[in-house]
């Protein structure tokens, strides 16, 4: 085992380990990295070594003028530790302090390094209000921030030497609440309905040819009609004309509301770039961001003009075709700018402006999501960008842009937004291992883990092992808000099941209330709150032992045995699963589940530990659907490996997550796959026909028994509002249209035609029936998407017409199957087929005519279904009755069987649940 310590010294890694060798070999290095067993936010990182100074010359000194690195070692020098070519650290030494003996025997050096997060947290000030940080990166010419007090006499630049601009009159200062992405204070340029001062500079210098002006505006109306104010106005070198006014103003007019651009010359609007929306609203009180580029095109002047960061106009200016450089801008009050009297002020209650910026440039980045504090930006890509911005190495594990999406940025130090993220998210931020930068785990790639397994009987763990029950992690009533918004509060009250047991009643059927403080989450909107809240309250609430730390010496026979196990283990990060096996019999039998939270690694000349801080691991399994949704669609027998599943609600099993585990009927099994079935129609067996009488359709040909295919019978009677058809024995009633009905079961051995019967006939009725069968395709309905009215299944009672109107339908899940229902109370001679293709389409004029008609179509993408019309031909106008429905797929798991113990034959039907899962995942 080769140690190895480099120092980053005049831009290389200088190896300090090779001879001669620089370390005390008598003391061990020790590494610690991330969180603690009671917490998952990771503290600074620290490695201990003691550098040898075997030649006292002072060579670890950066002050003694003959030492080898002389004015090379410097506070925070980067330090790499190594064990056999696997970085184990990299760190930060922040002090030099040399130490020796009496007699001066021995100098050594004491060397403690730190995590990136030390030097990040110590005397860190809050980060500027994103708009701050980044316009002046956009390298603008000029930039007005124009938060200054409310006793400036001058609104100050923003960039460094900037010229400020004079305030003249008496605006209202510091009056108005700022932007999402700027929360200082901002002036009001009204008093009574009237403009009451503005900031004017001149003299400005920007490029001729090439330029931009942009700023933010808040304005409240008293009117609900029309009502206009400029928001700015500059004034440029154009051509042959000299100087020319550019007018901004906001203006509703009527229904319609929007900015305009003016160029003014002797009162004629010669050219003007406009925006106007219908169903926007400018004068609402909030925040909106305005730009104007202008650029030489040739003999013309093309200007360019954006709202809230979208480009909405642009125009060619030949009049004034020879641009020159804005001399000066007004902000505020418009008196004696221009000699035109359209664009006076009329019912603006208050108007407020801020960060007004030029550039020389028609074009530069846009700071728009920055000016909203980049609200709905994930968690996972704010942590990128401010890593990036702030030039922090950074890598990441899962996938950013499936994290929490963030409300507006907070003003607060680094490390602290950062964190933020990570509760918004409920993933982990913590210290590279292998650079000096942050890496930053997804809430969602902590899911359902299996990680690197250690027999306890193999002697594999170190001791001492020590489980404890205790309520360090108790968190039983959770309270979570949002900055500005709303908050939602989760308590565990009862006992939900064998793992949430630690409820807030009184021992002995609970442990008592566990309110850990309310919990302050930067999330987007307040929908978020209570499904975190629930999160962190069923983590909280995992009731088994907790094991603080588990340690392994990889210098020992056990790992030398099994380089692949040992390999395993060194590479487990946070968030990384450990399990645990072969407890002795005073500890609960089942495997252990644990998460890395941090770790302690020793690296001696002749030994290697490592310990692990940890967590519960089993919370993190969490099931992909609906608790109690699932079940086994076709019985197997204690050998098979193969199931069938169906679900009735949530998302599906997880096709990418496994392996995972699951339990059916007592018995546990490990999912090492699971794919989703792609329907397929199987075939229509004969239709049947009678007069006010049951029927015996024919069974389709081509069916294959007690796999899970689906079996579904159509069946109508002519006396809409009084007959309706039986459900037969053994199947379930799918489709209600009342007097037409859709009836399913999943096809077993013995299955025969069922005999339709039916209730509340009329003389001369006619009745019909057929059957159908697809495979892949399970009896559960789609619940269609999110807050979509339009679920299965949809169905309509028709007025007297030729054709069979049919609803429309929301439809969520891929690989869906559409059933396209139809009944006309007369018969016809075809009907149009909508969809993949047509099922059925069968008439009878047997008595009193009617017709019944269905069609599917098989989705690979979910797609919402529009309503429509089977189109009939022949026959007459009469009511219809139609329905149309999505069906789920079934899943195909791959398991292994009797993980604890049990080993049975499991009868259809019964519900499939997660074993040692959580709930649904946040």
């Amino acid at each position: 085992m080769a140690r190895t310590v480099e120092l980053f010294i005049d831009g290389v890694w200088v190896d300090v380990t090779a001879e001669p060798r620089y370390v005390l070999t008598d003391d061990p290095i020790t590494i610690t990295r991330g969180a603690d067993s009671r917490s998952s936010k990771s503290s600074p990182g620290s490695c201990t070594l003691t550098l040898y100074d075997r030649d006292k010359d002072g060579r670890w000194s950066n002050r003694v003028p003959t030492s080898t690195y002389w004015q090379k070692l410097g506070r925070n020098t980067p330090i790499r530790i190594s064990v056999d070519g696997d970085v184990r650290a990299v760190m930060e030494v922040p002090t030099w302090a040399p130490r020796w003996e009496p007699g001066d025997r021995k100098v050594r050096v004491p060397v403690e390094a730190a995590g990136i997060l030390r030097r990040l947290t110590e005397g860190a000030r809050a980060l500027k209000a994103p708009l701050l940080r980044a316009i002046p990166i956009t390298s603008p010419v000029y930039y007005w921030p124009l938060s200054d007090g409310s006793d400036a006499t001058q609104f100050g630049s923003a960039l460094s030497g900037g010229t400020p601009m004079p305030i003249f009159n008496s605006p209202s200062l510091a009056a108005v609440d700022g932007p999402p992405g700027d929360p200082a204070k901002f002036p009001d340029f009204m008093s009574s309905g009237a403009y009451s001062g503005y900031g004017l500079i001149e003299n400005l210098d920007v490029a001729d040819t090439t330029w931009m002006i942009s700023g933010w505006f808040r304005a409240t109306t008293t009117t609900a009609s029309d009502a206009q104010a400029v928001l700015a106005v500059w004034n440029v070198a154009v051509g042959t004309f000299g100087a020319v006014d550019f007018i901004l103003y906001v203006a509703r007019i009527g229904s319609s509301e929007g900015l305009t651009l003016v160029i003014d010359h002797t009162s004629l609007s010669a050219t003007s770039v406009s925006w106007n929306g219908s169903s926007v609203d400018l004068l609402d009180g909030n925040w909106h961001q305005w730009r104007v580029g202008a650029i030489q095109s040739g003999g013309n002047v093309t200007l360019t003009f954006w709202v809230d960061g979208s480009s909405r106009d642009s125009a060619v200016d030949g009049t004034h075709n020879t641009l020159g450089h804005p001399k000066r801008i007004k902000v505020g009050d418009p008196t004696g700018e221009f000699a035109s009297g359209l664009y006076t002020l009329s019912n603006i209650e208050s108007l407020s402006q801020a960060h007004i910026t030029i550039w020389s440039d028609d074009n530069p980045d846009d700071h728009y999501d920055a000016g909203i504090g980049y609200a709905g930006e994930t968690a996972g890509r704010r942590v990128q960008r401010l890593c990036l911005e702030e030039g922090i190495a950074f890598a990441s594990v899962g996938d950013l842009d499936n994290t929490a999406p963030m409300g507006p940025q907070s003003v607060d130090t680094l490390v602290s937004v950062l964190e933020e993220c990570a509760t918004a998210d409920q993933g982990s931020l913590f210290e590279t291992r292998t650079e000096l930068g942050l890496t930053y785990r997804t809430r969602v790639s902590l899911y359902n883990q299996i990680g690197p397994l250690l027999d306890y009987s193999a002697g594999v763990i170190l001791p001492p092992l020590e489980p404890v029950e205790d309520n360090e992690l108790t968190h039983n009533d959770v309270t979570v808000s949002r900055p500005g918004g709303s908050s939602a509060r989760s308590t565990l009250d009862i006992a939900t099941d064998l793992y949430h047991t630690l409820t807030t009643q009184a021992p002995p059927n609970g442990v008592g209330t566990y309110d850990r403080g309310e919990i302050d989450a930067v999330v987007e909107t307040d929908d978020q709150l209570q499904l975190l809240a629930d999160w962190i309250r069923h983590r909280g609430t995992w009731d088994e032992l907790r094991y603080p730390t588990v340690s392994v010496e990889f210098v020992s026979a056990e790992l030398a045995a099994d380089p692949d196990l040992s390999a395993d283990l060194a590479e487990l990060d946070t968030g990384d699963q450990l399990r645990m096996d072969g407890l002795p019999a005073w500890l609960p039998p089942d495997m252990v589940a644990l998460l890395v939270q941090g770790s302690v690694e020793g690296i001696g000349t002749h030994t290697r530990t490592l310990t692990w801080n940890v967590t519960p691991g089993w919370p993190w399994e969490v099931w992909e659907l609906d608790s109690g949704g699932s079940t086994l669609v076709a019985a197997v027998n204690a050998a098979a490996t193969s199931l069938k599943i169906a679900t009735s609600s949530g998302p599906e099993w997880s096709t990418v997550d496994e392996p995972y585990h699951i339990i059916i009927d007592g018995e546990a099994m490990t999912v090492t796959a699971m794919t989703t079935d792609t329907p397929a129609f199987i075939a229509a067996g004969t239709v049947a026909h009678a007069v006010n009488a049951s029927v015996t359709p024919g069974l389709p040909a081509g069916m294959t028994p007690d796999v899970g295919q689906a079996l579904f019978v159509w069946v109508a009677i002519r006396n809409s509002g009084t007959g309706t058809p039986n459900t037969p024995a053994g199947y379930t009633k799918l489709v209600d249209c009342a007097n037409a009905v859709l009836f399913g079961k999943y096809y077993v051995t013995g299955d025969a035609a069922p005999t339709i019967t039916f209730a509340g006939g009329v003389a001369n009725a006619d009745t019909s029936a057929r059957m159908f069968a697809f495979s892949g395709m399970s009896l559960e309905l789609d619940g269609g998407r999110y807050n979509a009215t339009a679920v299965s299944p949809q169905t309509q009672l028709n007025g007297s017409a030729q054709n069979v109107a049919y609803p429309a339908l929301s439809v969520r899940r891929d690989n869906s199957t559409i059933l396209f229902l139809g009944w006309k109370q007369d018969d016809w001679t075809s009907v149009a087929t909508v969809g993949d293709a047509e099922i059925m389409d069968n008439a009878t004029t047997t008595g009193d005519d009617q017709g019944i008609v269905a069609d599917y179509d098989i989705q690979t993408t979910a797609t919402d279904v529009a309503s429509g019309s089977f189109t009939v031909t022949g026959g007459a106008s009469a009511i219809s009755r139609a329905g149309v429905v999505a069906f789920r797929p079934l899943q195909t798991a791959t398991v292994t069987r009797a993980v604890n113990g049990v080993s049975k034959s499991i009868a259809a039907a019964k519900a499939v649940h997660g074993w040692r899962l959580g709930v649904i995942a946040l």
